[in-house]
């Protein structure tokens, strides 16, 4: 139940507040076992429970699905859930195993709270990163949090909180723990955290700043098979060219993933030699989310790109984290022969762009850091963009998922990102949330398209943005929480059980 509650949390702002009560029950429910197979069980449904609400639903709600590519989603969606309970319960084994089999309750709870935060870190290393189903992402609507966000990221707000719901289970349990002591105990833990979170406000349209610089976000809410036809085109140009009018010189327009469907040509003619003049004319430069063919050594291949145009030159950055099941095949030498016969597809697809393409951009004289849509899940990927940059962007493609569940994770995805990062985070997307999201957990969010298929928003960007101490130093705060189970185990591997603190004995 508990781990089922902490999926729902993830359905929206008002949700949220479930997090907190599901990881003190089930703080609970460890500090009840009485043997290694209860704990484990209560871990491993724990999780199950919860991945299962927070991703599971994604596969039913997949637009455009036939019987058989509906069957490969929820075949994906297995595999992230058993990847996700592989994550907990790994670091678990080796963590419990030190503590030998009479412990107390208090070494219980510290191996199920070290054992989620570790696994909430083992995640990154899978299809699909820690941003679906993140425990950070309800966590992070506690307010004040952009504070310890921006120094342990969602990771270390993780951990911080499943060691919050272990130090309350024990206060409330423990029989050490009498009458108004043990509740000032919970209260200290847990009431300041559930009598705020209704106060917090929710993502709304809010004034933009002064002090900042111009950028005209281009949202659509483009048909797939629309998008590649020719009166389909000729409205993305319209729109385009109206976008570029309104930032105006020395300012940036963003469109979605896949704005435009087909690769660029390999000589500048026709409309796209138009394109590039007005770029040179107005002055604007313009990131455009499309395909585009790469010849290499491996041969000619498709990518995912941002293409920036600019006034007299044009660069790009490579989508690296594709989307399992839907741009790529995991497994192909294994599962090729099932996804050519009966899901009638192919091999070739989106390829994961070459470490070279992988790089910031200089976007109207503003280091940036790009992401495209899939990879805003995986938090190394946006510190590593983060690092050296002033600002975020994410070009995202929302249109095969309708669902409210999903809109919802992707704003409180992406104000999780701009409060770790210290940057603003500009989401631009065609058939979902477009917003800017401010590193002190504001939202500024574009009104629905109310009917409109192509719609410009103008925003201004806060300028001089500069990256957290997290975002400089993700990769060693990973391994350390990715690690600590195994250095707690390795003294029992040498005959010498880790110096666990005395407790209360089960």
């Amino acid at each position: 139940m508990s781990g089922a509650l902490i999926g729902l949390s993830l359905a929206g702002p008002a949700w949220s507040v479930l997090a907190w009560p599901a990881l003190l029950l089930w703080a609970v429910g460890i500090h009840g076992c009485q043997d290694r197979r209860q704990e484990a069980a209560c871990l491993a449904w724990g999780v199950w429970a919860w991945s299962s609400v927070g991703t599971v639903w994604v596969a039913t709600a997949v637009h455009d699905a036939s019987d058989a590519r509906l069957l490969w989603q929820w075949l994906t969606m297995l595999v992230s859930v058993v990847h996700h309970s592989a994550c907990v319960m790994l670091p678990w084994v080796p963590l419990r195993w030190s503590m030998g089999r009479d412990t107390t309750a208090r070494q219980r709870l510290a191996a199920w709270a070290i054992a989620l935060a570790s696994g909430e870190t083992w995640r990154q290393w899978g299809c699909a990163g820690h941003g679906y189903a993140s425990l950070a992402d309800p966590l992070s609507a506690v307010p004040g949090a952009a504070l310890p966000l921006s120094l342990v990221g969602g990771l270390g707000l993780s951990a911080i909180g499943c060691a919050a719901a272990a130090v309350a289970a024990l206060a409330l349990l423990s029989p050490d723990h009498r009458g108004p002591r043990r509740m000032a105990a919970v209260a200290a833990v847990l009431l300041p955290i559930l009598l705020a979170l209704p106060l917090r406000p929710t993502p709304t349209e809010t004034r933009a700043h002064n002090d900042g610089w111009r950028v005209v976000a281009l949202a659509t809410h483009i048909d797939h098979g629309q998008a590649s036809s020719r009166p389909g085109r000729d409205r993305q140009l319209a729109a385009l060219d109206q976008a570029m009018q309104l930032a105006g010189a020395g300012q940036a327009v963003v469109t979605p993933e896949t704005f435009f469907a087909e690769p660029p040509p390999q000589r500048a003619e026709g409309v796209w030699a138009d394109l590039l003049r007005q770029v040179d004319t107005s002055g604007v430069t313009v990131l455009l989310g499309m395909p585009h063919a790469l010849q290499d050594e491996t041969g000619l291949r498709i990518i995912n790109t941002a293409l920036q145009l600019a006034p007299g030159r044009a660069s790009m950055y490579g989508k690296r984290r594709l989307v399992p099941g839907g741009e790529y095949l995991p497994w192909p030498s294994l599962m090729g022969w099932i996804d050519g016969p009966v899901f009638g597809r192919t091999l070739e697809g989106p390829s994961p762009a070459p470490e070279e393409l992988v790089q910031s951009l200089l976007v109207a004289g503003h280091a940036t850091g790009v992401l495209i849509c899939h990879e805003m899940s995986f938090a190394l990927e946006a510190a590593e963009r983060a690092a050296n940059t002033e600002w975020l962007v994410v070009l995202s493609e929302d249109g095969w998922i309708d669902h409210p569940m999903y809109r919802q994770q992707m704003v409180a995805l992406a104000r999780l990102r701009a409060m770790e990062t210290g940057l603003p985070l500009l989401r631009v997307a065609n058939g979902g949330p477009t917003l800017l999201a401010l590193p002190d957990g504001r939202v500024q969010r574009m009104l629905p398209l109310r009917g409109a298929r192509i719609q410009p928003w103008p925003v201004v960007v806060p300028a001089g943005g500069t990256a957290s101490f997290y975002a400089r130093s993700a990769a060693p705060q990973w391994w350390l929480l990715a690690l600590f189970p195994l250095a707690r185990a390795l003294p029992a591997a040498f005959g010498q059980r880790a110096p666990w603190r005395r407790g209360v004995s089960a």
